[in-house]
C-alpha cells in the first residue's frame, strides 16, 4: 500500500501546502453533495494511504508554488445522458493523452499528466482546447488559475480516484472497461508528455479553429432552433473579419450550410454589417451559451484579437484587469432553507480574506467594486460588461453550496426576534392586558384550535423597532405571518375593538438550569 501510495503522490504532484477533503452526506439530484474542508496541513504519504484505503477521501491542488504542475483536469458535470465509460472509449479514437475516471456523482474527471513541470497556463490552454474539442466548453478546468495570487493563495483542489480503491466507483476507464489502481499508475506513465509534446499539441483545427469556440463548436452540433439571426449575425462578424473582401458571399454561403434563413433575412443582416463595426453577440444565445472567453481571446478572429476591427462599446473597459481575477480559495455559496424566501449569498475570498456577496453585487459591477472599496481601501476601475457577466459566471460555476442555518438569514432572525417578544419576561397575565402592549399566552384557547400567542402588530412593530431590526416593512411581516401559520382575529375589550395576531406557542425551557453547589467556607476567629 505505501509504494502504491507513493506513486499516487507522484502522478498527483500537486500544491503542498495544503489539500481539500470532501465526504458525502448525500445527494442533490445525482450530484453528490457533503461537507468540504480545505486543510492547510502537508500531503504526506499518510495521508494518501487513508485515501485509498477508504478513511478520508482527498482533493489535490494541480498548480504548486512555482506556478507549474504536473497534471491538470477537465470536470464534466454532466449526468444526463452521459455514460464516462463511452465518452473514454470516444475519447481514445482522438488519441489525445488523456485518462478519463468516474467522478463521485458519476461524472467525468479528464485528467492530463506530464513527466516534468509545465507552466500551469500552458496546462489550462490545452485542457480548454481539449474540452472544446469534446462538446464540454462549459466544464469546469483545474487548476483554475494561471498563477498563485500570494503565498497564502492555496488554489482550488479537485477530488482524487481510487478512494477506498479496493470498493471504488472513482475508477479510471481503458477500453471502456474500469481498471485497477495499479493499472491506472501504469497507463498514467504510458500516456504522460513532456513540454514540448505538450505545447505541440494540436488540439483545435477545422474552418472555425481561428474563431470563437462557440461557433466552432456550434457548427459542428447544430444551432439550436429559434436562435438563427444571432448565429449568422456572429457567423458574419467572423466572415467580415476573417475575409473582408468577399465576406458577403460567405454568410450567404453560411445560411446555406448551417441555417435556413430566406435570402431577404440574410441580406438584412449583411446589410446591418456593412454599415458598422459590430462584435460578436456574446450575450445572446446561442452564442453565450456555448461560450470559452478564455480561448476565445487567444485566437486570430476571436473577441480579443489584435487583428479585428470590431472594438468593444466600453473602449478600453476591454482591456483592463479584471477585479475578479483576484478571487481565490474555494467560493462558497449559502443556499436558504427550503420554503424560506432568504436570498442566497456567497463568500469569496480575496487577498486571504472572506468578503461576503449578495445578490445586487453580482448583478451589478458598481456596487461589487463599492463594497470592495470597504474591505480593503482601494479603488478598481470598471471592466466591459460582458466580460464582467462571464468571468461571474465562471465563478458561480465553481462555488459549492451549503444550506443556510435557519437564523442565518434576514427571515430567520425575524422569527428569532418574534419568538423573544412573545416568550419575553413581559407577559400579560390575562387577555385585556393585550391594550398594554403584552403578549397574551391562550393554553386553553376559547375558538378550540389549541393553545395560541395573541399579540397586537403594533406592539411587534416596536419592539422590532427598539431592536433595530428594520429589514422588513409592515406588509413584508404580514405576508411572513401568513406563510407560517399566523392567523388574524377581531374581538371586543373593555369595550374596544382589538385587532391581533396569533401563533403557535414556542418551545420554552420546562427544566431548571444546574447550579453548581458551592463550598461554605469557615472563617475562624481568634479569640483574644
Amino acid at each position: 500500500m505505501s509504494d502504491l501510495a507513493e506513486k499516487f503522490a507522484t502522478i498527483f504532484d500537486g500544491l503542498d501546502r495544503a489539500y481539500g477533503e470532501f465526504v458525502i452526506t448525500g445527494k442533490k439530484g445525482p450530484k453528490a453533495i457533503g461537507k468540504a474542508n480545505t486543510r492547510k496541513a502537508e500531503l504526506t504519504l499518510d495521508v494518501w494511504q487513508k485515501h485509498l484505503m477508504g478513511r478520508t477521501p482527498i482533493g489535490v491542488v494541480p498548480i504548486r508554488d512555482d506556478n507549474a504542475c504536473v497534471f491538470g483536469a477537465i470536470d464534466v458535470d454532466s449526468y444526463e445522458n452521459f455514460d464516462p465509460a463511452v465518452v473514454s472509449t470516444e475519447l481514445e479514437q482522438f488519441d489525445y493523452p488523456i485518462v478519463v475516471c468516474r467522478s463521485k456523482s458519476g461524472g467525468a474527471h479528464i485528467y492530463l499528466f506530464t513527466y516534468e513541470p509545465v507552466p500551469a497556463a500552458l496546462m489550462r490552454k490545452k485542457l480548454l482546447e481539449i474540452a472544446l474539442g469534446i462538446g464540454q466548453p462549459d466544464a469546469e478546468i483545474f487548476p483554475k488559475q494561471d498563477r498563485l495570487r500570494s503565498k497564502d493563495d492555496i488554489g482550488n483542489w479537485i477530488n482524487m480516484p481510487y478512494f477506498h480503491m479496493n470498493k471504488t466507483d472513482r475508477y479510471a476507464y481503458e477500453d471502456g472497461k474500469a481498471i485497477t489502481a495499479e493499472r491506472f499508475v501504469a497507463l498514467v506513465e504510458e500516456r504522460a508528455v513532456s513540454k514540448k509534446e505538450l505545447q505541440n499539441l494540436d488540439i483545435t483545427s477545422g474552418e472555425f479553429s481561428d474563431g470563437p469556440p462557440c461557433l466552432e463548436k456550434l457548427t459542428q452540433t447544430g444551432f439550436p432552433k429559434g436562435s438563427k439571426n444571432n448565429a449568422l449575425f456572429s457567423l458574419g462578424v467572423y466572415a467580415r473579419m476573417k475575409y473582408p473582401d468577399d465576406w458577403q458571399r460567405i454568410v450567404f454561403d453560411y445560411n446555406d450550410r448551417f441555417m435556413s434563413g430566406t435570402p431577404k433575412e440574410v441580406q438584412a443582416i449583411v446589410r446591418s454589417l456593412d454599415k458598422k463595426k459590430y462584435i460578436y453577440k456574446c450575450q445572446e444565445e446561442p452564442i453565450c451559451g456555448a461560450c470559452n472567453k478564455v480561448i476565445c481571446s487567444t485566437r486570430q478572429y476571436g473577441i480579443s484579437s489584435n487583428a479585428s476591427p470590431y472594438k468593444s462599446s466600453s473602449g478600453q473597459k476591454a482591456n483592463r484587469p479584471c477585479i475578479l481575477d483576484e478571487v481565490d480559495g474555494n467560493i462558497k455559496c449559502f443556499v436558504p432553507p427550503s420554503g424560506s424566501e432568504d436570498e442566497p449569498y456567497w463568500i469569496f475570498t480575496i487577498h486571504g480574506q472572506k468578503m461576503d456577496v449578495s445578490i445586487d453585487m453580482i448583478q451589478s459591477q458598481l456596487k461589487f467594486l463599492r463594497e470592495y472599496l470597504k474591505k480593503f481601501h482601494r479603488m478598481v476601475l470598471a471592466i466591459d460588461e460582458t466580460r464582467w457577466m462571464l468571468s461571474m459566471n465562471d465563478l458561480l460555476g465553481s462555488a459549492e453550496e451549503f444550506e443556510m442555518a435557519p437564523d442565518a438569514g434576514p427571515e430567520g432572525q425575524f422569527f428569532i426576534h418574534l419568538e423573544n417578544f412573545c416568550t419575553g419576561k413581559i407577559k400579560a397575565r390575562k387577555k385585556d392586558e393585550l391594550l398594554m402592549g403584552k403578549p397574551w399566552f391562550d393554553e386553553l384557547n376559547e375558538e378550540g384550535a389549541g393553545p395560541r400567542v395573541y399579540f397586537r402588530s403594533p406592539d411587534l412593530m416596536k419592539y422590532l423597532d427598539i431592536q433595530r431590526f428594520k429589514t422588513f416593512k409592515e406588509r413584508q411581516i404580514y405576508t411572513l405571518l401568513r406563510r407560517h401559520g399566523a392567523e388574524h382575529h377581531r374581538f371586543m375589550l373593555k369595550g374596544a375593538c382589538v385587532s391581533c395576531w396569533s401563533v403557535n406557542p414556542f418551545q420554552s425551557q420546562s427544566e431548571p438550569l444546574d447550579v453548581p453547589a458551592m463550598k461554605q467556607t469557615v472563617q475562624k476567629v481568634e479569640e483574644f
